[in-house]
C-alpha cells in the first residue's frame, strides 16, 4: 500500500514536479540529470579546461600570475561536476513561472490567473 506522502511524490513526479521531502539527495547528482549526449559534452569541457591550463603552465612556467589562472581553470572543471540550483521566489501571481518560460525560451511552467505552481518544480 502507498502511504500519503508516497502517492503524492509519485504524482508531482509524474507531472515533472519533485517533493524534495521524500527524494533522495543522491538523486540530484548532476550525472544521473545528463544524458549520453549531454555528458559526453561535458567530459569534452574538462578535456578542453585542462588542456588549457596544462599549455598555460607549460608556456608560462615562472608566472606567478598564470599559474593563478590555471588553478581556476582546475577550479571550474570540478565545479562542473556540481549541481547548481537556481530558485525563483516570490508572491502569489507574481510571473514566476512566466520569467522562467522566458529564460528558457519555450513553455517548461504552467501560466495562468490562478495558481498553477502548488509544488517545488525542478527543471532539466
Amino acid at each position: 500500500m502507498i502511504d500519503d506522502n508516497e502517492g503524492a511524490a509519485a504524482a508531482a513526479a509524474a507531472k515533472g514536479e519533485m517533493d524534495l521531502s521524500t527524494t533522495s539527495m543522491l538523486e540530484f547528482t548532476l550525472r544521473n540529470m545528463l544524458t549520453p549526449e549531454q555528458r559526453a559534452l561535458l567530459q569534452r569541457e574538462k578535456t578542453l579546461l585542462h588542456s588549457v591550463a596544462r599549455e598555460l603552465k607549460g608556456a608560462f612556467p615562472n608566472d606567478s600570475g598564470v599559474a593563478r589562472d590555471a588553478e581556476l581553470l582546475a577550479d571550474c572543471v570540478v565545479s562542473l561536476e556540481e549541481l547548481f540550483l537556481v530558485t525563483f521566489c516570490g508572491e502569489f501571481n507574481s510571473g514566476k513561472s512566466a520569467m522562467i518560460n522566458a529564460l528558457l525560451g519555450e513553455s517548461w511552467c504552467k501560466e495562468g490567473v490562478l495558481p498553477t505552481t502548488a509544488l517545488i518544480k525542478i527543471l532539466r
